[in-house]
């Protein structure tokens, strides 16, 4: 009505496709959209965005946000709702492009940071996510998601003790928190304290998950895991078949059940369940390591070789992918790729008995005189 009256009224261009967004009416919003000069000013293309951008609509959020940054080049707002689109499109390398940009302007943003991270998750710079998850906690350490973002990105690393100092502090800040999300947070904490030994804190810190969520199949996984670390297979795998049977294609529960099925000497079926777990979650370092284990009890080196050497390269920390890696190189014959390999554990822990154990054996096994002759006296 307003345009009737005055169709140059500058508050109705402006306000209109914000209108219709809300509305749902996006076939009524584009053409707003398209307008050149003189049609919404940046904070109504922001606001239009966000809009969008709860709606799914990615491309019309992009488009608001591109014309708000068109109007605003340095608009904080309009920069971090673009690079939300980019990382929800998965068009993460234009994300990290748009967001390393924007951090150099706004390094005070958390948000920027956080979106950084999920970028860099998302490419398998693992380093670099930790690093811009653990930026985003620091200025903003009351967001949740940022938390469990750096606890996700240190489980791919096989980082134990900092998954728990990371989910401690989301458990710590959960008054917000609703039941079920709570339990979740609470079996991820499981999880990592099994990973570090802390069983009994695990149990107790499970079973206040499963009194949020009694039917949690995480949780059910996480019994199994406390049940594989303690040597109880069949108890384990009797907990993973109760977390299948309420999610038939939880790669972490396959997991569990082929570790399972490897410790119960099961292993062509430990094989072909660790196959699937693999299929489904790809960059899944406890899956591969599982599998290239079975493969090396198999004595299948040719496909052991290649999961443990891509388990290493997206967790470098994961000591259990190393040494079973070290193992199925040198019972390969190949030496040189061992020695590369043991130098390059050693450089991340110098004194890791493991480490120091395979370089004295590799040093004997390939004639490495020097090798052997400072690993030797440290092992001892």
């Amino acid at each position: 009505i307003a345009l009737k009256l005055n169709p140059a009224n500058q508050a109705a261009k402006a306000n209109l496709p914000l209108v219709f967004v809300r509305l749902g009416r996006w076939e009524d919003a584009r053409p707003q959209m398209d307008q050149g000069a003189g049609g919404p000013g940046v904070e109504t293309w922001v606001r239009v965005g966000a809009a969008a951008l709860t709606a799914s609509h990615l491309t019309d959020a992009e488009q608001a946000y591109r014309k708000a940054l068109d109007l605003e080049p340095k608009s904080e707002m309009a920069l971090v709702g673009l690079g939300s689109v980019l990382v929800m499109s998965k068009r993460y390398a234009e994300a990290e492009r748009v967001l390393k940009e924007a951090v150099v302007e706004f390094p005070k943003n958390a948000a920027l940071l956080m979106l950084m991270g999920q970028a860099q998750a998302a490419r398998g710079d693992l380093e670099g996510a930790e690093k811009s998850f653990s930026l985003s906690v620091q200025k903003a350490p009351e967001e949740l998601n940022a938390w469990r973002h750096l606890y996700f990105v240190r489980d791919r690393q096989r980082d134990f003790a900092g998954m728990v100092a990371a989910m401690e502090e989301v458990v710590r800040r959960h008054s917000e928190s609703g039941a079920t999300e709570k339990a979740q947070d609470l079996v991820n904490l499981g999880r990592a304290l099994v990973e570090l030994g802390r069983f009994e804190r695990a149990e107790h810190v499970l079973q206040e998950a499963l009194r949020l969520h009694p039917s949690s199949p995480a949780g059910l996984m996480v019994l199994a895991a406390i049940k594989g670390k303690q040597g109880d297979a069949a108890g384990a795998l009797d907990y993973a078949d109760r977390a299948l049977a309420f999610e038939s294609g939880l790669a972490s529960a396959l997991s569990t059940k082929g570790y399972a099925l490897l410790l119960l000497k099961r292993l062509p079926e430990a094989a072909e369940v660790l196959e699937v777990a693999v299929k489904l979650a790809p960059d899944d370092s406890n899956s591969l390591i599982n599998l290239g284990h079975v493969y090396l009890a198999q004595g299948q080196l040719g496909r052991a070789i290649p999961a443990l050497e891509y388990a290493v390269k997206i967790a470098p920390k994961a000591e259990d992918a190393r040494f079973y890696l070290m193992e199925s190189l040198t019972r390969a014959g190949q030496l040189t790729r061992a020695s590369a390999q043991v130098d390059a554990w050693l450089q991340q822990r110098p004194d890791a008995p493991q480490a120091l154990y395979w370089s004295t054996a590799v040093g004997l096994m390939a004639g490495y005189r020097s090798k052997t002759v400072s690993a030797y006296p440290r092992l001892q």
